[in-house]
Protein backbone atom coordinates (compact mmCIF):
# COMPACT_ATOMS: atom_id res chain seq x y z
CA UNK A 1 0.00 0.00 0.00
CA UNK A 2 1.64 3.39 -1.12
CA UNK A 3 1.46 6.04 1.88
CA UNK A 4 1.56 9.59 -0.17
CA UNK A 5 2.32 11.13 3.60
CA UNK A 6 5.80 9.08 3.91
CA UNK A 7 8.29 10.07 0.96
CA UNK A 8 11.08 8.09 0.32
CA UNK A 9 15.01 9.92 0.14
CA UNK A 10 14.27 11.01 -3.21
CA UNK A 11 10.78 12.13 -2.42
CA UNK A 12 8.65 9.58 -4.07
CA UNK A 13 5.72 7.76 -1.96
CA UNK A 14 7.01 4.84 -0.31
CA UNK A 15 4.83 1.47 0.25
CA UNK A 16 3.91 1.40 4.02
CA UNK A 17 4.34 -2.06 4.90
CA UNK A 18 2.66 -1.26 8.63
CA UNK A 19 -0.90 -0.53 7.53
CA UNK A 20 -3.14 -4.05 7.10
CA UNK A 21 -3.56 -5.01 3.18
CA UNK A 22 -7.55 -5.10 2.66
CA UNK A 23 -8.08 -9.15 2.45
CA UNK A 24 -10.63 -10.54 -0.46
CA UNK A 25 -12.53 -13.37 0.14
CA UNK A 26 -10.46 -16.72 -0.67
CA UNK A 27 -7.46 -15.01 -1.73
CA UNK A 28 -4.52 -15.06 0.86
CA UNK A 29 -2.45 -11.62 2.08
CA UNK A 30 0.58 -13.83 2.27
CA UNK A 31 2.67 -16.90 1.59
CA UNK A 32 2.77 -17.58 5.19
CA UNK A 33 -0.05 -19.79 6.51
CA UNK A 34 -1.59 -19.03 10.18
CA UNK A 35 -1.20 -21.61 12.81
CA UNK A 36 -3.16 -21.82 15.52
CA UNK A 37 -2.49 -24.72 18.34
CA UNK A 38 -4.70 -24.87 21.72
CA UNK A 39 -2.97 -27.73 22.47
CA UNK A 40 -4.86 -31.16 23.63
CA UNK A 41 -8.23 -31.57 23.72
CA UNK A 42 -8.64 -32.15 27.33
CA UNK A 43 -11.58 -34.88 27.83
CA UNK A 44 -13.14 -34.63 30.67
CA UNK A 45 -14.27 -38.10 32.91
CA UNK A 46 -17.35 -39.58 32.32
CA UNK A 47 -18.03 -38.36 28.88
CA UNK A 48 -18.82 -40.99 25.83
CA UNK A 49 -15.30 -41.63 23.96
CA UNK A 50 -17.20 -40.93 20.72
CA UNK A 51 -21.08 -40.10 18.87
CA UNK A 52 -22.11 -43.44 18.59
CA UNK A 53 -21.64 -43.94 23.31
CA UNK A 54 -22.91 -40.63 23.34
CA UNK A 55 -26.33 -41.64 21.49
CA UNK A 56 -26.66 -44.99 23.22
CA UNK A 57 -25.92 -42.45 26.67
CA UNK A 58 -28.99 -40.25 25.52
CA UNK A 59 -31.32 -42.99 24.76
CA UNK A 60 -30.74 -44.24 28.09
CA UNK A 61 -31.59 -40.79 29.59
CA UNK A 62 -35.06 -39.11 29.78
CA UNK A 63 -33.84 -36.36 27.43
CA UNK A 64 -35.80 -35.59 24.22
CA UNK A 65 -35.83 -33.94 20.67
CA UNK A 66 -38.09 -30.77 20.72
CA UNK A 67 -39.54 -30.35 17.01
CA UNK A 68 -41.00 -27.60 15.91
CA UNK A 69 -43.74 -28.39 12.80
CA UNK A 70 -44.15 -25.40 10.01
CA UNK A 71 -47.62 -25.78 11.37
CA UNK A 72 -46.60 -24.30 14.87
CA UNK A 73 -46.72 -27.62 16.94
CA UNK A 74 -44.21 -29.05 18.89
CA UNK A 75 -43.22 -32.90 18.95
CA UNK A 76 -41.76 -33.99 21.74
CA UNK A 77 -39.43 -37.36 20.84
CA UNK A 78 -38.01 -39.36 23.64
CA UNK A 79 -34.04 -40.17 22.74
CA UNK A 80 -35.23 -43.51 23.84
CA UNK A 81 -37.57 -43.62 20.55
CA UNK A 82 -35.49 -41.94 18.35
CA UNK A 83 -33.07 -44.09 19.55
CA UNK A 84 -34.74 -47.47 18.75
CA UNK A 85 -36.43 -45.76 15.25
CA UNK A 86 -32.69 -45.52 14.06
CA UNK A 87 -31.38 -48.98 14.64
CA UNK A 88 -35.31 -50.02 12.71
CA UNK A 89 -34.15 -47.77 9.87
CA UNK A 90 -30.09 -48.55 10.13
CA UNK A 91 -31.64 -52.30 10.12
CA UNK A 92 -33.29 -51.77 6.77
CA UNK A 93 -30.08 -49.68 5.15
CA UNK A 94 -27.64 -52.97 6.41
CA UNK A 95 -30.34 -55.37 4.40
CA UNK A 96 -29.87 -53.27 1.34
CA UNK A 97 -26.41 -53.30 1.35
CA UNK A 98 -24.62 -50.62 3.32
CA UNK A 99 -21.64 -51.02 4.88
CA UNK A 100 -20.03 -48.87 7.75
CA UNK A 101 -17.64 -45.96 5.93
CA UNK A 102 -20.14 -45.70 2.90
CA UNK A 103 -22.17 -42.73 2.17
CA UNK A 104 -25.76 -42.05 3.00
CA UNK A 105 -27.77 -38.43 1.70
CA UNK A 106 -30.58 -37.76 4.06
CA UNK A 107 -32.90 -35.86 1.67
CA UNK A 108 -36.16 -35.14 3.55
CA UNK A 109 -37.58 -31.99 5.00
CA UNK A 110 -39.51 -33.72 8.22
CA UNK A 111 -37.16 -32.60 11.54
CA UNK A 112 -37.71 -36.34 12.48
CA UNK A 113 -36.89 -38.06 9.28
CA UNK A 114 -33.71 -36.13 9.44
CA UNK A 115 -32.54 -36.80 12.87
CA UNK A 116 -33.68 -40.36 12.86
CA UNK A 117 -31.59 -40.90 9.35
CA UNK A 118 -28.64 -39.03 11.02
CA UNK A 119 -28.72 -41.45 14.49
CA UNK A 120 -28.69 -44.69 11.93
CA UNK A 121 -25.75 -43.40 10.17
CA UNK A 122 -23.79 -42.63 13.23
CA UNK A 123 -24.77 -45.88 14.75
CA UNK A 124 -24.17 -47.47 11.54
CA UNK A 125 -20.51 -45.96 11.05
CA UNK A 126 -21.78 -44.25 7.83
CA UNK A 127 -20.76 -41.11 6.94
CA UNK A 128 -23.48 -38.90 6.45
CA UNK A 129 -25.02 -35.94 4.54
CA UNK A 130 -28.36 -33.97 4.49
CA UNK A 131 -29.77 -31.67 2.00
CA UNK A 132 -33.63 -30.24 2.05
CA UNK A 133 -36.05 -32.50 -0.39
CA UNK A 134 -37.10 -30.63 -3.08
CA UNK A 135 -41.27 -30.03 -3.22
CA UNK A 136 -43.07 -31.48 -5.69
CA UNK A 137 -44.00 -28.11 -7.01
CA UNK A 138 -40.39 -26.58 -6.59
CA UNK A 139 -38.40 -24.73 -9.53
CA UNK A 140 -36.24 -27.47 -11.46
CA UNK A 141 -32.98 -25.34 -10.11
CA UNK A 142 -34.10 -27.21 -6.75
CA UNK A 143 -33.77 -30.78 -8.45
CA UNK A 144 -30.54 -29.62 -9.77
CA UNK A 145 -29.35 -29.01 -6.28
CA UNK A 146 -30.13 -32.27 -5.02
CA UNK A 147 -28.41 -33.66 -8.43
CA UNK A 148 -24.95 -31.73 -7.51
CA UNK A 149 -24.94 -32.98 -3.88
CA UNK A 150 -26.06 -36.81 -5.27
CA UNK A 151 -23.12 -36.16 -7.98
CA UNK A 152 -20.63 -34.73 -5.57
CA UNK A 153 -21.43 -37.60 -3.02
CA UNK A 154 -20.51 -40.07 -5.76
CA UNK A 155 -24.47 -41.31 -6.26
CA UNK A 156 -24.97 -42.54 -2.43
CA UNK A 157 -28.33 -43.93 -1.30
CA UNK A 158 -31.28 -41.59 -0.46
CA UNK A 159 -32.86 -42.14 2.54
CA UNK A 160 -36.39 -40.32 2.18
CA UNK A 161 -39.25 -40.52 4.54
CA UNK A 162 -42.22 -42.87 2.47
CA UNK A 163 -44.66 -40.28 2.12
CA UNK A 164 -41.73 -38.11 -0.14
CA UNK A 165 -40.42 -40.72 -1.63
CA UNK A 166 -43.54 -42.06 -3.27
CA UNK A 167 -44.66 -38.40 -4.51
CA UNK A 168 -41.62 -37.82 -6.12
CA UNK A 169 -41.99 -41.87 -7.71
CA UNK A 170 -45.15 -40.53 -9.46
CA UNK A 171 -44.78 -36.77 -9.91
CA UNK A 172 -41.42 -35.15 -9.93
CA UNK A 173 -40.15 -33.03 -12.84
CA UNK A 174 -37.17 -35.15 -14.40
CA UNK A 175 -33.69 -34.20 -13.95
CA UNK A 176 -30.02 -34.33 -16.17
CA UNK A 177 -29.34 -36.71 -13.24
CA UNK A 178 -32.18 -39.02 -13.11
CA UNK A 179 -33.34 -38.16 -10.01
Amino acid sequence: MVDPNTPDSTGAATLDTAKPQPSVIGQSRGTTPALADGGPLPWPDGLPPNGVQALIRAAASVGQAIIYRPDGAVHRLPYAQLHQNALGVLAGLQQAGLQPGQTLLVAANDAEVLLTGLWAAILGGLQVSAIELPDIQAEFSAYQRLDAACTLLNDPPLLLDSTGAAARATSRPSTPGGL
